[in-house]
């Protein structure tokens, strides 16, 4: 039985750290754009000095093992929209399902489920979304790309 990994909404610190790089990358963009390209600090209004480019570099660290660890992992790791629609898909899905990751952002992740499954799915992920604490397993059919039905554990944390 092949292992899935899902989440309806990515965890506080995911999306934290996604903003955070966004806001850090225009931010950058302003202060080079105001004070030169070589700009490694600021200093505040009270006089205290804060490193730009070590912090984007522990930003940048961060965000590159966060990205290696999803994107090595054996299991499929999915982001999902509140309605199921996949967001985002790792690369384990082309070995467990045939489908390469591009293949499913923007589709229904539902349609992967064998059709007597997909009420089971549809309930894990309205108890998930009633509890920001929930946390549930189910065995579900799907479809592989090529047709085949395989079993996998979705784990929805």
């Amino acid at each position: 039985m092949t292992k899935a990994l899902s989440t309806l909404n990515p965890p506080a610190s995911a999306t934290q750290v996604s903003g955070l790089i966004g806001q850090l990358s225009a931010a950058e963009t302003a202060l080079e754009k105001a004070l030169g390209p070589g700009a490694d600090a600021v200093i505040d209004s009270v006089g205290q000095s804060h490193l730009l480019r070590q912090a984007q570099a522990s930003l940048r660290q961060s965000e590159n093992r966060f990205r290696a660890l999803i994107e090595k992992s054996t299991d499929v790791i999915a982001l999902l929209a509140a309605d199921g629609t996949v967001l985002y898909d790792s690369p384990a899905v082309m070995r467990v399902l045939g489908y390469a990751p591009a293949e499913l952002v923007g589709q229904s992740v539902f349609k992967l489920f064998s059709p007597e499954d997909r009420p089971r799915a549809k309930q894990a992920l309205a108890q998930l979304r009633a509890s920001a604490n929930a946390s549930i397993t189910v065995i579900l059919r799907c479809r592989h790309k090529n047709g085949r039905r395989i079993k996998i554990d979705a784990h929805f944390p």
